[in-house]
């Protein structure tokens, strides 16, 4: 389908039916690469449906599964959901990460004891741990694994990825200036994460509460066809 128009208002409009916006990402220089993320950045900003962006230099790997970026704000529900449900379409794992304030922008100014800073870490860890366990209830074909890190999510997150097949992170973050939709995470993910990233619309209230890319989840495959296997014949007509 040919476009007419401004590709960063066209192509999200055209995709608002969609399952999947897929984009490509490829590293350039200078002007051009200003210019190239500007779009993307715009264009994912706009989007209503979920959007993968493709690095252009990523190879398919096992990896080491699905990371998700978890905050403690609403789009932490959305952003589980997938990717409990793109893990169990892979057959691999869900690494869930929550980064928490280290109060190291305190530190300089007001020392924050040691004891106060482990216990709001522990609390941290015990309400994530019992968030979690209840996706793990829904979703007890899906190993998972927990990270509560200090510092930023950008921090956390991308060392994870660079051995994982996708990170999922929400879109919206109220109150920037510039892409009110999107936050630093999901912009830091995209310009350095080494593997696919899924971003998904939070605060829509028309996408489907449960959003997978690769499969359904009402019915979901009982295996996945794997490289030897015979592909199914076209039916006669």
């Amino acid at each position: 389908r040919m476009l007419k128009g401004s590709v960063r208002h066209e192509l999200p409009r055209a995709a608002a039916d969609a399952r999947l916006l897929v984009l490509g990402r490829t590293p350039l220089s200078g002007l051009e690469r200003w210019a190239a993320g500007s779009v993307g950045i715009s264009v994912i900003a706009q989007s209503t449906v979920p959007v993968v962006s493709v690095p252009g230099s990523w190879v398919e790997t096992e990896g080491t599964g699905v990371v998700a970026a978890v905050s403690d704000e609403p789009s932490a529900t959305l952003v589980l959901r997938t990717a409990f449900e793109q893990a169990r379409a892979t057959g691999t794992r869900v690494i869930a990460i929550r980064a928490v304030d280290s109060f190291g922008a305190w530190s300089d100014d007001f020392p924050v004891p040691r004891d106060v800073a482990e216990r709001t870490r522990a609390d941290a860890e015990r309400e994530f741990a019992a968030e979690i366990g209840r996706w793990s209830q829904e979703f007890p074909d899906v190993q998972v694994e927990l990270r509560v890190v200090s510092g930023s999510p950008p921090e956390a997150l991308l060392p994870a990825a660079a051995d994982s097949q996708l990170v999922v992170v929400a879109s919206r973050r109220p109150g920037e200036v510039i892409h009110p939709r999107l936050g630093s995470t999901a912009r830091n993910l995209l310009a350095h994460a080494p593997c696919p990233v899924l971003i998904v619309p939070a605060g829509r209230p028309h996408l489907p509460p449960r959003m997978s890319v690769l499969a359904r989840t009402a019915h979901p495959p009982k295996r996945s066809l794997s490289r030897t296997d015979p592909v199914p014949a076209a039916p006669q007509t």
